[in-house]
């Protein structure tokens, strides 16, 4: 098992990650990853929050507690809600 990410590791990672989910979600709207831990949880809800401003539009990201969506808040009900859970407004 991999050891969790020292806070200057996820700074990198959320910095790093921010353009790379504001790319994809320009070109397929929303964004999914495996997140199966608490930690990757919350790594990836500050990173939808620091997307959502870079891009100025309100996003939403949901889990299932295996996967994590990134999507834009108008796009939310497209998410199957038996299957993930909002976790950002």
């Amino acid at each position: 098992m991999s050891e969790p990410m020292t806070a200057a590791e996820a700074e990198r990672f959320i910095v790093t990650m921010v353009p790379v989910v504001a790319q994809h979600l320009a070109e397929s709207g929303r964004f999914r990853i495996s997140a199966w831990t608490e930690e990757l949880q919350a790594v990836f809800r500050e990173i939808t929050g620091r997307t959502s401003a870079a891009l100025g539009r309100p996003l939403m990201g949901y889990t299932n507690g295996r996967e994590f969506w990134i999507v834009p808040s108008d796009a939310a009900d497209e998410v199957d809600v038996n299957a993930a859970a909002p976790l950002t407004p």
